[in-house]
């Protein structure tokens, strides 16, 4: 079945260059699609989510005033896989 956006809803662990925490995302419109917040994370490009999208098969993380961060694609049961600002970045629960 495609990807739908209740699949993404509710928290997710978010990993990127060493640096792992917690991803929340929600249906509630946001500059940049949908509210997306993070906790307990130390890299800049983490802490900077704040939005989310999805598009096609494929979701988008944004930061401030809706320029995304991230991209990702499905790479599994409940794991998706990508690239933010060069460095690979991946959230899964």
């Amino acid at each position: 079945a495609p990807l739908g956006r209740p699949d993404l809803l509710g928290g997710w662990t978010i990993a990127s260059s060493g640096d792992s925490c917690q991803l929340f995302m929600t249906l509630t419109s946001w500059t940049g699609g949908y509210r997306a917040s993070t906790r307990g994370c130390q890299s800049e490009t983490l802490k900077s989510v704040s939005a989310w999208n999805l598009q096609g098969s494929e979701v988008i993380l944004a930061g401030q005033g809706g320029q995304p961060v991230a991209r990702l694609a499905s790479s599994g049961t409940n794991r998706f896989d990508g690239s933010a600002n060069g460095q690979g970045i991946a959230f899964y629960r």
